[in-house]
């Protein structure tokens, strides 16, 4: 019977080890396959420090580079405050050079304005000056042709007479221009050549007499061109006191004389002066152009004495 209970109690306990043999094998191949995942884990492991570490050291990078830009960042606010500075000093500057300038622009302007009405009164000056210009170059070139007309045997005698009545020619009040010097080397060409044409004398010359009177012709011209080219370099240097001269004499009143003779006063100057510009020059023929250069050399030349003595016929002429 004690064998039997024994053998039973045996069984039961073996029975319960079993189980617990069981349990114990369930749990094993449970920690197992923790412990396999947990190597699977440790291997992961190192690939996550290095990981790390490269975050680390791109931290650490990250750091010095916002200290770098916060240094530069700090010097450059310093910068573009002296750059500030410097431009609100120049741009004070230029608001008071630009009231300056605004000063000196209306002072300008009212300079050119002062210009511009002398110019105007230069101009109207020139007008009358070259209407009067016209006139007597006229004048002197139909003189010239006239006094040319000769044959080549007076030549000399002629170029004397006309190179004194080119010094003694009023240009002292005229502006003579290029083109009046031209016109008058055409005219004394012209003359010239009127003067050598052929005749019984003037067939017989020889070759060397006819270049000697052209070589003669050419320096009477060359002469005569460098005297008035002469004289309107004088003119620019009084043009001023040309002007005044103009005014005064318009403004000359004569005495007249008791022996029945006529008076020339100031107003009949300017109505004979604005008779002249009124008439236009398509209408004159050449003796009339000749006529009123006459007319305007005797009331710039004659003086207030000789006013008047001038007979009552001639007051009328000039009227």
């Amino acid at each position: 019977m004690s064998n039997t209970q024994s053998n039973d109690s045996l069984r039961e306990l073996n029975a319960k080890l079993l189980a617990e043999i069981g349990e114990l094998r369930k749990k094993f191949a449970e920690i197992k396959v923790e412990n396999d995942e947990l190597k699977d884990k440790n291997t992961e492991i190192p690939e996550l420090r290095r990981k790390f570490a490269e975050i680390e050291t791109e931290r650490t990078e990250l750091k010095a580079k916002i200290a770098e830009l916060l240094k530069q960042g700090v010097e450059e606010n310093k910068r573009r405050d002296a750059e500030n500075a410097e431009l609100k000093i120049r741009i004070e500057e230029l608001e008071k050079n630009k009231a300056d300038s605004s000063a000196e622009n209306v002072r300008r302007d009212v300079e050119i304005t002062e210009i511009k009405a002398e110019i105007v009164k230069l101009r109207d000056n020139n007008e009358e000056n070259k209407e009067l210009t016209f006139l007597q170059s006229d004048n002197i070139s139909k003189e010239m042709v006239s006094g040319n007309g000769q044959n080549n045997n007076t030549i000399d005698s002629n170029t004397n007479t006309m190179n004194s009545n080119t010094s003694e020619a009023p240009f002292g009040n005229i502006q003579v221009s290029d083109s009046v010097v031209d016109q008058l080397n055409n005219e004394v060409g012209r003359a010239v050549t009127s003067g050598d044409a052929p005749s019984d004398n003037a067939n017989t010359e020889s070759l060397e007499d006819k270049e000697t009177d052209d070589f003669l012709d050419e320096v009477h011209k060359k002469k005569i061109s460098d005297e008035i080219r002469e004289r309107k370099r004088e003119e620019k240097l009084h043009r001023e006191s040309i002007a005044q001269d103009s005014l005064i004499s318009r403004n000359i009143k004569t005495v007249p004389s008791g022996n029945d003779q006529s008076h020339m006063t100031s107003k009949t100057e300017v109505s004979v002066e604005q008779d002249d510009d009124m008439i236009p020059e398509e209408s004159l023929d050449e003796n009339q152009i000749v006529e009123q250069g006459l007319i305007h050399e005797l009331c710039s030349s004659i003086s207030p004495e000789d006013n008047s003595a001038l007979p009552k016929s001639s007051a009328l002429a000039l009227v």
